[in-house]
């Protein structure tokens, strides 16, 4: 089981350097990409607050061009890059509104990302409104769970009562698992099930 708390934006991302490459190869990846990639993290650094409905892009790629820190070799395989894409990667970040401790993203597939439980408004996902006229959402431990937003079928398929974080929802979701009463409860068996 996981409480479930409020995360807000802060006015933080989380920069790494990226380098990739999708051209053909004869032996590709085998990382979970397919292709080869690599990151480096750089570190958190002051960036805009987004504004309703959209978050402002911050053109730091001139900064880092030069930068001896970009990876050498893909992280999954020996594969070394040459002149590969570099891209400036980064996150935005999220603290607790309750005071507890930690900076969190919500990349699922990074570390550093929000733990279960964690709660926010998707105001970019206004065309989902909840009963309060916002799109709720919620860490699992099956990755992001949109409430007010529709299925992997494009169902919406869920109501939720209560005031968050302290809300139950209705059906069961599909990780297994559910949340009642501010609660995420769920089976580790279920950990990686998509919702």
């Amino acid at each position: 089981m996981s409480e479930c708390f409020m995360i807000e934006r802060v006015a933080l991302k989380r920069v790494y350097l990226r380098i990739y490459s999708d051209l053909y190869d004869p032996k590709p990846c085998p990382g979970r990409y397919g292709y080869h990639n690599a990151f480096v993290l750089v570190g958190d650094r002051e960036a805009l607050l987004p504004e309703p409905g959209r978050d402002p892009i911050e053109d730091w790629e001139a900064e880092y061009m030069f930068d001896e820190r970009w990876p050498k070799k893909c992280e999954f395989c020996p594969y070394e890059f040459r002149d590969e894409r570099k891209q400036v990667f980064t996150l935005r970040l999220w603290k607790a509104t309750d005071g507890r401790e930690g900076l969190w993203h919500l990349h699922e597939n990074m570390d550093g990302h929000a733990p279960v439980g964690a709660m926010f408004y998707a105001n970019w996902h206004s065309y989902w409104p909840g009963p309060d006229g916002k799109c709720l959402a919620v860490m699992t431990p099956a990755g992001l769970w949109s409430i007010d937003g529709p299925d992997k079928d494009g169902n919406r398929c869920w109501s939720r009562t209560g005031t968050p974080p302290l809300i139950s929802v209705t059906p069961s979701i599909n990780f297994p698992g559910r949340c009642e009463h501010g609660v995420v409860e769920h089976d580790e068996r279920g950990r990686r099930k998509k919702i």
